[in-house]
């Protein structure tokens, strides 16, 4: 699963930084880190003109998924890794999925960018830490799309 993993992640990482080339300026007011507080770090992603970005019904359906599993999830290690290995699952059925495009489809594979290590540390660590920190992550999500 780790090789696989990985490769989806260079994949992503490749169409953000493809996806990012050529567009115009964009203004600091339309960017904010996912999960900035949780994690110091991750892209800046901006709205599409102060309004969410639209996403299609596969890929809400998922988010929505994966909010309603890490809903008062609670601190022990083991359920936190299982939980850790069912979001990797849907974000795995997220990307067999996707049908988007243009710039919806790239400020989805920023946050992707930054939400798929972090899931997968969580399916490794258990941690309540990365359990905080997906949980941000996902919070933060509704912020950016619709």
């Amino acid at each position: 699963m780790r090789g696989r993993r990985a490769t989806a992640l260079v994949l992503v990482s490749m169409l953000v930084w493809a996806c990012g080339e050529g567009h115009g300026p964009h203004h600091a007011e339309d960017h904010e880190a996912p999960g900035h507080g949780a994690t110091g770090e991750g892209p800046g992603l901006r709205l599409d003109d102060g309004q969410r970005w639209e996403m299609d019904g596969h890929t809400r359906s998922l988010f929505a998924k994966m909010a309603k599993r890490v809903e008062g999830k609670g601190h022990n290690i083991e359920t936190a890794k299982k939980l850790g290995l069912a979001l990797d699952a849907d974000i795995d059925e997220l990307i067999r999925g996707c049908t988007m495009t243009g710039d919806a489809h790239g400020e989805l594979h920023k946050f992707l960018v930054v939400l798929m290590p972090a899931v997968e540390e969580l399916a490794s660590s258990g941690g309540e830490g990365k359990l905080a920190v997906v949980r941000d992550l996902l919070d933060s999500y509704p912020r950016f799309f619709e």
